[in-house]
This record gives C-alpha cells, sequence and structure tokens, in this order.
C-alpha cells in the first residue's frame, strides 16, 4: 500500500490494468489541497485516457492496498487498436 503507480502531471507510456487491489486517484491542486477522486477497481485501466492521447496525467495513481497491476506499452496499445478497432468494443 502506498506504493505510486504514476504522479500528477507526469508524461504517459504506459497502459496500467489493476488485476487485483484497489488504486486512488487523486490530484493535488495549486493551493496544496488534495482530492481523492475516484477509486479503482480490478479488471479497469488507472488511467487509459491520457496515456492514449499521450497527454500529462491530470492526476496521481496510488496503490490503497496491496496491487497487481500489468502494464501495457502505450503506443504499441494504441497502434493494435487502430490495426484492429473492433478490439476497443470489447
Amino acid at each position: 500500500a502506498g506504493a505510486i503507480i504514476f504522479r500528477q502531471d507526469s508524461r504517459p507510456n504506459e497502459l496500467f490494468l489493476l488485476e487485483k487491489g484497489l488504486v486512488k486517484l487523486t490530484r493535488v491542486f495549486p493551493n496544496g489541497d488534495e482530492v481523492i477522486l475516484c477509486l479503482r477497481y480490478p479488471g479497469q485501466l488507472v488511467d487509459g485516457a491520457s496515456s492514449l492521447l499521450g497527454v500529462p496525467h491530470s492526476f496521481s495513481a496510488i496503490a490503497a492496498v496491496e496491487c497487481e497491476v500489468h502494464r501495457f506499452n502505450a503506443a504499441r496499445f494504441s497502434n493494435d487498436l487502430h490495426r484492429n478497432p473492433e478490439a476497443a468494443e470489447l
């Protein structure tokens, strides 16, 4: 618990699929306030949008408990989706 998967404003190059555990997504505002935005559960991507769009993460992802996370290369995954759009519907 407490392991940082990625930090707010970092540049993504991987997709993270949560297999086991619980991840909290938090955002720190300029005034220093930190807010828990939501939780991610097994079977969910931690932040697919930023990774696929190539924009910085707008929040941090932190393991709330012991987690098992699978990493995928975001560029390769995006290219695979473009070649096989039916996969996006799964």
